[in-house]
């Protein structure tokens, strides 16, 4: 049976094409974690983040079990005479 040559055109489309998705989906990758950092350092998630340590700003659980973090913490803190 004789061997299949594949012409060089094509073998080169479909190297350039492979490079491109990768290319597409590292510039995905890199915009999403970028969207994530923008995300955490803004102290979105740091309610459901303070468990293991992951919070951006502090925080804190007062007698009832509710977590303040950031500006909501010193707000508690003022509200209930803490320095």
């Amino acid at each position: 049976m004789p061997e299949t040559i594949i012409p060089e055109p094509v073998v080169a489309r479909r190297d350039v094409a492979r490079r491109n998705r990768r290319l597409v989906g590292t510039v995905l990758a890199v915009i999403a974690i970028g969207l994530v950092l923008q995300v955490w350092s803004t102290g979105t998630f740091d309610n459901f983040l303070w468990r293991v340590g992951l919070n951006s700003k502090p925080c804190a659980t007062n007698g009832f079990g509710a977590t303040f973090c950031g500006d909501q913490l010193d707000q508690y803190n003022k509200r209930i005479g803490n320095p």
